[in-house]
């Protein structure tokens, strides 16, 4: 039944979702499941059943938009937002080392944070750098006016928009995952870049902590490897399951949520292209900040790393993830007609 909802046509699909979550809601707690979430379901479902149609500047209703590629590739659809009905807005999954500066990416949209735009905020880590550790930078000020303080539009993003490097795993099956349906956005990094990066991190192996550190890239590779896999499938950050492998189902569930659950994949290794991919699904066009890298590792080259330093290690869980994502993006590119040509006319 869960998947039966999310064939149905859009003009039904918001009735049918709030059916659905209202029955697993109200049969989750005649069975004695946990009230916490019995109520979420019902919660969500109340949600949906009191939003109002709004109207954009022609008078549409915001529900009535579709998300139709452009002629242009870069000339998109109006941003009055058709995603700010869906539930409770876009969430960043955010895999460590996977560009902390694609959150340029939502401050410079019209459509997610107008306000942000208009005072031509661009986020660099140096602005909110830790006062007695130079080497480490906090968000929480910058989320908090995202999300609470109108420097975006008001439902547009989730809110536990991002939480860190917090994984998915609650929404990753039943009720949770049909409520997250077309609200992730992640960009992903080919694993063994992704590796090498997050062990020349500064001031040291990134999400290693436990003692001692590892001696070597090698044993850091072997203990991290299948991150991206795992914030897929389950909710603790990667820097709390070391040596936790995901299971193979753990790949084919996180394979299967980039086709549902996630609006948008990007890949680091095309920045430029994903920058103006993800303009072309939610409007607007790329500026100069959302293409800069404001948080530079202090080993990164122009060319990537050498992954022979890995002596051969592969991160094959996170290969499998990777290559589905490819091949996700490559078909959105031509989907929505966009080039490296049409970004930068």
């Amino acid at each position: 039944m869960l998947t039966e909802c999310c064939r149905c046509k859009p003009s039904l699909k918001k009735l049918v979702l709030q059916a659905c979550l209202f029955y697993y809601g109200y049969s989750a707690a005649l069975q004695g499941v946990s009230n916490e979430e019995s109520i979420e379901l019902l919660q969500i479902g109340l949600h949906l059943q009191g939003m109002e149609k709004t109207k954009d500047d022609s008078g549409q209703d915001i529900n009535t938009h579709t998300h139709t590629p452009s002629s242009e590739g870069s000339e998109l659809h109006d941003p009055a937002t058709d995603y700010l009905h869906e539930s409770s807005g876009l969430y960043w999954l955010h895999v460590p080392k996977c560009g902390v500066s694609f959150i340029n990416v939502f401050l410079n949209d019209l459509g997610l944070c107008p306000k942000a735009v208009a005072e031509g905020r661009c986020f660099n880590e140096s602005d909110y750098a830790d006062p007695v550790d130079p080497l480490k930078f906090h968000m929480d000020p910058l989320l908090s006016e995202m999300k609470h303080d109108g420097l975006c539009h008001p439902g547009a993003l989730a809110p536990d928009f991002t939480d860190d490097h917090t994984g998915i795993g609650r929404y990753s099956h039943g009720p949770q995952r049909l409520a997250m349906q077309g609200r992730v956005v992640v960009m992903l990094r080919q694993p063994e870049q992704r590796l090498i990066s997050a062990y020349n991190a500064a001031p040291g192996p990134h999400g290693w902590r436990v003692d001692p550190l590892p001696r070597d890239l090698r044993e850091y590779a072997e203990g991290m490897q299948g991150c991206a896999v795992k914030m897929f499938t389950q909710t603790l950050p990667c820097s709390k399951t070391h040596w936790q492998l995901p299971s193979w189902q753990d790949v084919a569930v996180a394979k299967g949520m980039l086709s549902d659950v996630v609006r948008f994949v990007g890949l680091t290794d095309e920045w430029e292209l994903s920058v103006c991919l993800f303009h072309a699904i939610f409007g607007g066009r790329a500026s100069q900040c959302e293409l800069g890298n404001v948080h530079r590792g202090p080993k990164a080259t122009s060319s990537g790393y050498n992954v022979t330093e890995l002596g051969g290690f592969r991160d094959v869980y996170d290969g499998a993830l990777y290559e589905e994502a490819s091949r996700i993006f490559k078909s959105n590119l031509k989907t929505y007609k966009v080039t490296l040509k049409s970004c930068r006319r």
